[in-house]
């Protein structure tokens, strides 16, 4: 496979027409949040959620296409057939280590770099890599 596939249309909490109409008036607002690719935008809107101070959303809500789909996703699981990594912690240092399955879908190159942009001071542990060690070229 060559990179994540589309999962817009796919793992999207069900809305009534009522809710899809403050739904959408929500995502104008909240584009990083509200974008449907890689993460259940409508489940966090109708959960009541907020994002935490980096500006992230909830794990709960991480669809199986996106970097850091981890075990604290609603989706991850025998029910999906997607199993999500593992956040943990050395010293100071929040670590995340991704399934096999991740690593099909985002290779260490594009994952380490999605880590650079978006993760800083987060440490990615791959196979193949030292510990900690996040590439980036």
């Amino acid at each position: 496979m060559s990179g994540p596939p589309d999962m817009t249309q796919m793992f999207n909490t069900p809305l009534n027409q009522g809710e899809q109409f403050l739904f959408k008036n929500w995502q104008l607002k909240n584009p990083g949040l509200g974008n449907p690719y890689d993460y259940d935008a409508q489940g966090f809107w109708k959960g009541g959620n907020a994002a935490a101070a980096n500006g992230h959303g909830s794990d709960q809500f991480k669809k199986p296409n996106h970097p850091t789909f981890s075990n604290q996703s609603q989706y991850s699981g025998p029910n999906t057939g997607y199993y999500g990594g593992v956040w943990g912690q050395q010293g100071a240092k929040d670590t995340f280590q991704p399934t096999p399955q991740q690593t099909r879908m985002w290779p260490q190159l594009e994952l380490g770099q999605y880590f650079n942009q978006y993760e800083p001071g987060n440490m990615l542990l791959q196979p193949g890599f030292p510990r900690g060690m996040v590439p980036t070229k």
